[in-house]
């Protein structure tokens, strides 16, 4: 896969602790950095697919969810 150089800034304790788990894991910072991206992306896929998934719930109005505890006597 082709690669593309990119600069950016970490704040230092998380660099060395990425530094010392790349160091554990006998991978480059570079492979842990692209592993670590790819999940968070999969990661926000699976959410937006949760929340279209429910888009066409029903939506209860903050005083109605109120009264529903209310009459459950859970408030």
């Amino acid at each position: 896969m082709p690669q593309t150089k990119a600069t950016f800034y970490l704040d230092k304790d998380l660099y060395r602790a990425f530094k010392v788990k790349a160091a554990i894991s006998d991978k480059k910072i570079s492979d842990l950095m692209n592993e670590t991206i790819r999940n968070q992306i999969k990661q926000d896929e699976e959410d937006v697919k949760a929340i279209r998934s429910r888009a066409n719930d029903e939506v209860e109005s903050y005083e109605e969810f109120l009264k529903n505890l209310r009459s459950d006597g859970l408030i």
